[in-house]
């Protein structure tokens, strides 16, 4: 039978038709009564529907006002138009009417066909939800009914950012979700399935297309469940046959059911079905696609993806069907996929165990801890500034600082001990300490991340950024192939768009971390300063003190020619190799700080890239990318395509295929600014770290030779004591003997040395810097 494609619209006689809806609509050649489609007759014909006139979706029209306008449709308390349709589901379309009174926005669901069954579960839900109250299930306002229809409406709060489904379908989005978004979408499940596991009900169809986003003033995008017609209660440990859901998130027992079941069907429990379904929504939200591929779809090969999920091996949260037959099973997500490398590690565990078919799945109570403990990670941005890559690191909050750099060490292959971290210019393990736990860390942001530098330079570290090339669109394509196209190579244009943005922020964090470099050499330079004075200080006066002893030794116990050394000789010789290596780290000291003074101190790098606008340019590529995909999306509705139309179409595939020529090469040329740039840093760094490096290393020898300063001290006090004992009998019988005559003169020297309470020789110590000088 011949079908004929029309467009319902204002004929140019006929004044009782008003309708200018752009909507398409089918004909039947029965419905042609005189002359051509394009006859007023015929227009009207198609309008007619028991002496009133409708357009062809079946809504009445308004004749009387000559606007050429559809009336709007009512309720009591609402206004809507077929123009405002913002969902469609398998019984009822969902309209953004606005309230008579206040023009407040709300979401109208309203059936299409008066079935009973239908109609029924409409009441259900609307039952359903008026029992519940929870910021993360979309709230019921009131139950209502279309003026004229009479049928049943009911009244939901609006959401402004449609379904997650919708939006995992933009371009942008066509690698997942981002971090940001992923956890806000966990968190906000987690409550809504908490609450509704607290009144015993499960919702039996968790799906990308039933969670709804709306957006605050703030920008902050809040997840709402919805749709509960199929919802019920259900207890822990029921045992059902129903069949509920959609076919790609059912679980495998009921798919088995509902499309391969016989007389003895198997029993689930409704808990499991809804767990296994969840896990399938956090797959398709973290990758933009099903769990579970068959080839040509699970709807059209609903035997093999039977057999792929009933067979998935235990830890596969994916799998798809080659063209040979076999599955290719997966357990990680794709390696395009937008969520950072330390979130999916914490993630793929939770997906595993929802996706597990046997006794292994998880429990609720298991799911909501694991999930609490997602959401309880603390998030850390982190720039390793020397490959210039910028990630997300996820810890607990109980770790330490050293598990920290464990961690970075695995992501970035930079040994703990080759690693400085900083941030906002500062040291990191300054800060905190060495005993810190991660909780005590400051917070991180994309534009102030930590900041980590390598000691030994690159060494071919890093991730390989592989190159990004939008497809074009070929000119013999068909408007299917075009549209499939156009998403991908705007997808492209969306990463080269985020590409560009962390390159243009890339030349600022690298200078704050050669600030920190410089900070941190000049902190280390005047630590090392003020020990070596210290220490000179000290071993001045400990060589004074081992002076005065060996006069007092020779005066009273000369040591004969060829006599063995004594332990005043081995104190001299102590004494002799502390000055001999404090002078050598005195020179070696003067080097450094006059190397130091000559690097520069104001920005050694290139600033092509803070001046390149590419970033912005590529921002508006990507947006007129994203409108032409939109426009070659609605032409889908408009097959046969016209000529003008085709010429149209023509023009948006080249204007697209410039743009993501135009895009290729600006994010060439950043990438080039960028090689630039890093070896530019890298060799400024370079220069910096040799000299903190010799810098920790004098300040190293410092505190050896401060150990040996206190073992020389330490000798000085035993000598001290075995000759103070005849000092003071000297001193006692100096009136009576000549001897006085020579000894006077040193008693003389020593004062308050040759006292009987003299005090134990000082120890080095930073702390009494100060008295120590004095």
């Amino acid at each position: 039978m011949q079908v004929l494609r029309g467009v319902c619209g204002p004929p140019s006689t006929s004044p009782n038709f008003n309708c200018s809806c752009p909507q398409k609509f089918d004909v039947h050649p029965a419905c042609i009564t005189r002359s051509t489609p394009s006859s007023p007759n015929f227009i009207r014909h198609l309008g007619s529907v028991h002496g009133q006139d409708t357009c062809a979706r079946g809504v009445m029209c308004s004749a009387s006002d000559g606007s050429g306008a559809c009336a709007p449709r009512q309720t009591p308390t609402h206004l809507f138009e077929e123009g405002d349709k913002i969902g469609k589901g398998g019984s009822c379309d969902v309209y953004c009417g606005v309230e008579k009174g206040s023009g407040a926005r709300h979401a109208l669901k309203v059936l299409r066909a008066p079935s009973q069954a239908q109609q029924s579960q409409l009441r259900q839900e609307a039952e359903t939800l008026s029992k519940l109250s929870c910021p993360k299930i979309v709230r019921m306002l009131a139950q209502n009914f279309e003026m004229g229809s009479g049928q049943p409406v009911v009244v939901l709060e609006h959401c402004s950012g449609g379904s997650l489904l919708s939006f995992l379908q933009q371009p942008e989005n066509a690698r997942g979700l981002d971090d940001d978004q992923f956890l806000f979408l966990l968190r906000d499940l987690v409550d809504a399935l908490s609450y509704l596991r607290g009144k015993g009900i499960v919702h039996r169809d968790i799906k990308p297309g039933n969670i709804l986003r709306h957006i605050h003033s703030s920008g902050r995008c809040e997840y709402k469940l919805s749709d509960f017609g199929t919802s019920r209660e259900a207890m822990d440990t029921e045992q059902t046959t129903s069949i509920v859901g959609t076919e790609e998130y059912l679980h495998p027992l009921m798919y088995k059911n509902a499309f391969f079941g016989n007389s003895t069907q198997s029993t689930i429990n409704p808990i499991s079905g809804e767990l296994w379904s969840l896990g399938c929504t956090l797959y398709h939200a973290m990758t933009a696609s099903v769990p579970f591929r068959p080839l040509g779809g699970a709807r059209n090969n609903r035997k093999a993806m039977l057999v792929m999920i009933s067979q998935k091996p235990s830890g596969a949260i994916s799998g798809d069907q080659r063209l040979d037959g076999n599955f290719r099973w997966s357990e990680g997500p794709p390696g395009d996929c937008r969520m950072s490398e330390s979130l999916r590690s914490k993630v793929i565990p939770l997906l595993q165990g929802l996706l597990d078919t046997d006794q292994r799945q998880w429990s609720f109570a298991t799911f909501l801890d694991e999930s609490q403990r997602i959401l309880g990670l603390r998030c850390f941005h982190v720039c390793d500034t020397e490959c210039g890559d910028l990630f997300r690191l996820y810890l607990e909050p109980r770790q330490s600082l050293a598990e920290l750099q464990d961690a970075l060490a695995y992501h970035t292959e930079l040994p703990a001990c080759q690693q400085l971290l900083f941030h906002r210019v500062q040291p990191l393990l300054s800060m905190l300490g060495a005993q810190a736990l991660v909780s005590d860390l400051p917070a991180t942001q994309d534009d102030q991340p930590l900041l980590l530098v390598s000691t030994h330079g690159t060494e071919g570290r890093g991730r390989r950024h592989v190159p990004v090339q939008p497809s074009l669109l070929t000119p013999d394509a068909s408007l299917e192939e075009d549209m499939t196209s156009s998403f991908k190579a705007c997808s492209a244009l969306h990463v080269l768009s985020l590409m560009a943005l962390t390159l243009h922020r890339l030349p600022n964090l690298l200078f704050s971390a050669i600030l920190a470099l410089r900070s941190a050499l000049t902190s280390t330079l005047s630590t090392v300063e003020t020990r070596f004075r210290v220490l000179s200080a000290t071993c001045q006066e400990r060589q004074t003190r081992l002076t005065i002893l060996t006069q007092i030794r020779d005066t009273l116990r000369p040591t004969p020619p060829g006599g063995a050394p004594s332990r005043i000789d081995h104190a001299r010789q102590l004494c002799d190799e502390l000055r001999d290596t404090l002078w050598r780290l005195k020179y070696r000291l003067e080097d450094i700080r006059k190397s130091a003074d000559v690097v520069r101190f104001d920005n050694p790098l290139p600033d092509a890239l803070c001046h390149d606008d590419s970033s912005d340019a590529l921002q508006h590529i990507f947006k007129s990318g994203k409108d032409i995909w939109q426009r070659i999306q609605e032409r889908r509705q408009k097959i046969p395509l016209s000529e003008i139309e085709q010429e149209k179409h023509r023009g948006d595939k080249a204007s697209l295929n410039r743009l993501c020529v135009e895009g290729t090469n600006r994010i060439k040329g950043l990438q080039d600014k960028r090689r630039t740039l890093l070896e530019k840093y890298a060799a400024h760094v370079q220069q910096l770290c040799e000299r903190l490096e010799a810098a920790q290393d004098i300040e190293a020898q410092l505190l050896r030779l401060k150990e040996e300063s206190e073992q020389f001290s330490a000798l000085l006090n035993e000598i001290w004591a075995t000759e103070f004992e005849d000092l003071r009998q000297l001193a006692e019988h100096s009136r009576r003997y000549d001897v006085l005559k020579t000894t006077a003169p040193i008693h003389n020297q020593l004062g308050h040395l040759l006292s009987e309470d003299l005090p134990v020789l000082e120890t080095f110590n930073l702390n009494s810097t100060e008295s120590s000088n004095k």
